[in-house]
C-alpha cells in the first residue's frame, strides 16, 4: 500500500486475483457451507451486522 497524492493505492497479490466468476463461486460455496451448518462463523457475525445496519441506513435515507 502506498500513498499517491490524496489517494491510497493498494496492491492485491496475484494469487487473490481470481476474477469475478471464480470469486462468485467461492462466495457461494461459503454461503452454502454456512447454510448447511445453520450458523455463521463467529468472525462473520459483526461483519454481517455492520452490512445490515449500513443497508438499513441507506434505505431510510432514500425513503424520507
Amino acid at each position: 500500500m502506498r500513498r499517491e497524492g490524496e489517494a491510497w493505492l493498494i496492491t492485491v497479490p496475484e494469487k487473490y486475483n481470481v476474477g469475478h466468476e471464480a470469486h462468485f463461486a467461492q462466495v457461494t460455496a461459503n454461503f452454502l457451507r454456512y447454510l448447511r451448518a445453520g450458523e455463521l462463523p463467529a468472525w462473520e457475525v459483526p461483519n454481517m451486522l455492520t452490512k445490515c445496519a449500513t443497508i438499513m441506513q441507506a434505505f431510510q435515507l432514500s425513503h424520507p
